[in-house]
């Protein structure tokens, strides 16, 4: 099970590796009222003209996605060794708010391309989710030990029906 689990979460930390290049490699739209609507800028620079300007909020909202990407990425890799299904529940929450920021900008290519990464990390979180779930078995997964002993009697009792 881990192993399966495993190579789905490769696909979760691609996605942070895309997301964080995105992040300071790429452009995004610049914070300047005086630019242009087209202008664009990396999101390292974007920080520093929130900072030139003295816009606290913004600063603020755009340099918490470096911890979102941090603590997704951390949650991802805790998944990758334990397969912790809180990990993993910490893993997709990070990613989705990674994609409701870069998404508001997704007009910009550095915007456009985390949202990619985000997206990736979401989706092999849930598909990771999905396979630690499945591996617990009915009876970890919300079923009493009464509910398994009544399903094999039941199972038992088709199995007498058949052979008459």
């Amino acid at each position: 099970m881990l192993e399966s689990l495993r190579g789905v979460l490769l696909l979760a930390l691609l996605g942070a590796f895309v997301a964080l290049m995105a992040l300071i490699l790429m452009q995004w739209r610049s914070p300047r009222s005086e630019d242009p609507a087209w202008a664009s800028m990396t999101h390292p620079q974007r920080l520093a003209a929130r900072l030139e300007q003295g816009d606290t909020g913004g600063l603020i909202s755009d340099a918490l996605i470096y911890p979102v990407w941090l603590i997704g990425s951390v949650s991802g890799i805790a998944a990758w060794r334990r397969g912790n299904q809180t990990a993993l529940l910490a893993l997709m929450l990070m990613a989705l708010l990674g994609m409701l920021y870069a998404g508001s900008m997704a007009l910009y290519n550095g915007a456009m391309v985390a949202v990619c990464g985000f997206s990736a990390m979401l989706f092999s979180g849930l598909v990771a989710f999905g396979l630690a779930l499945a591996a617990q078995g009915p009876s970890k997964a919300g079923q009493t030990d009464e509910d398994d002993e009544l399903s094999r009697e039941g199972s038992e009792d088709h199995a007498e029906h058949l052979a008459a």
